[in-house]
C-alpha cells in the first residue's frame, strides 16, 4: 500500500522541529476552535468507516 523511505538524521530533525514548532502553534488556538476541529476528523472517520476498515483488514492480510 506504502513505501517508507530512507531518511538522514537531519531530515529526522527537520521533521521532529516541524512538529514542534506545529504544537506551539496548536496550543494557542482557542479550546472551542480546536475541539471543533476534533469533532471534524472524528466526523471525517466516520462517514468513510467502511473503507478505512477495508484498509486495515488488507494491512493484516485478509481479504
Amino acid at each position: 500500500l506504502a513505501t517508507v523511505e530512507a531518511t538522514t538524521e537531519a531530515d529526522y530533525e527537520k521533521v521532529i522541529a516541524a512538529a514542534q514548532a506545529a504544537f506551539k502553534a496548536w496550543r494557542t488556538v482557542p479550546a472551542p476552535r480546536r475541539g471543533e476541529a476534533v469533532r471534524l476528523c472524528g466526523l471525517a472517520l466516520r462517514e468513510h468507516k467502511d473503507l478505512l476498515g477495508s484498509l486495515v483488514a488488507l494491512e493484516m492480510g485478509k481479504s
